[in-house]
């Protein structure tokens, strides 16, 4: 497995804001988030990626889709109660 060389400076969204954008994939089909689902898995259990995301303080949590929407879903809600408990503006 190759590595992956992104630009802050490059147009669009960061790319691993795609998977975990709200809403993101509401359109897509079931058997294309199943095939997206596998395939991340797949390169969460290669070696060189399970060897060098502990060295980089990353741990990997494979989930299914369902899974990974409820942690989204309850994330925002607790971001959103911090942020409008201590009054952040909307940018």
């Amino acid at each position: 497995m190759g590595s992956v060389k992104y630009s802050r400076s490059a147009p669009g969204p960061a790319p691993h804001r795609a998977l975990t954008r709200p809403g993101a994939c509401v359109n897509v089909a079931g058997s294309i988030i199943n095939r997206l689902n596998q395939a991340v898995h797949d390169a969460l259990a290669a070696p060189d990626i399970r060897q060098r995301f502990p060295e980089l303080g990353v741990e990997a949590r494979p989930a299914t889709p369902e899974a990974f929407r409820e942690l989204l879903i309850s994330e925002i809600a607790k971001w959103k109660a911090v942020i409008e408990k201590a009054k952040i503006p909307r940018q």
